[in-house]
């Protein structure tokens, strides 16, 4: 094992990298399942007609059926708030335990989605760009609403941002940039899997 690690790398500190990809490639189908299951719930809900449960969508026809716009928004809203609840248990565990280092690992994965979301809103709002047809949750649920959608997207960026740097400063020093990178490389890796799967 030692003579496939690069000289100066331990082979302890390959091994926690491959721990956190294998952990962030493993959360990518729960998180991405457990969001599909909150839109699918409140839909069952409001006995939205047409709802077909998909791995990594949820299709209805309450649009065309004359549900209230109210109604779809809390469905859209439904599957980023089971993201932010990742997000937000591993935060808390993280300020009651700080020696906790897989609670980041968590949280980073679960922030990667609602941050690509509301970085794309505010990207094309930035070059002017319509969002009209974009069909990502936040902009379906500040559409349902009534919300700018500009303003919505930057202040949940702001959010995601602000618990990313909170969990990754949680980090030992010596290990954040490689606990950072193994989490973006399991977390796009597992979505590729699990969407080739699904």
């Amino acid at each position: 094992m030692t003579a496939l690690v690069p000289s100066g790398v331990s082979s302890r500190r390959v091994l926690g990298w491959l721990a956190c990809l294998a952990v962030a490639m493993a959360l990518v189908p729960v998180v991405t399942v457990s969001h599909e299951l909150a839109h699918y719930a409140v839909g069952r809900a409001f006995d939205f007609p047409g709802l077909d449960f998909r791995l990594t969508s949820v299709a209805d026809a309450a649009g065309a059926n004359g549900f209230p716009e109210w109604q779809r928004g809390v469905k859209s809203a439904a599957g980023p708030l089971v993201n932010w609840l990742f997000v937000g248990a591993s935060c808390l565990v993280v300020w009651r335990r700080p020696a906790a280092v897989w609670a980041p690992v968590v949280g980073l994965t679960a922030a990667i989605a609602p941050a690509l979301d509301s970085g794309v809103l505010l990207l094309a709002a930035a070059f002017g760009k319509s969002t009209a047809g974009v069909d990502v949750d936040e902009a379906n649920a500040s559409r349902y609403f009534h919300l700018p959608l500009t303003p919505t997207a930057a202040v949940l960026f702001a959010l995601i941002v602000a618990a990313a740097f909170w969990l990754v400063t949680r980090l030992p020093k010596d290990t954040r940039a490689s606990t950072v990178s193994a989490v973006v490389v399991g977390a796009v890796a597992g979505f590729f899997l699990f969407s080739r799967l699904a």
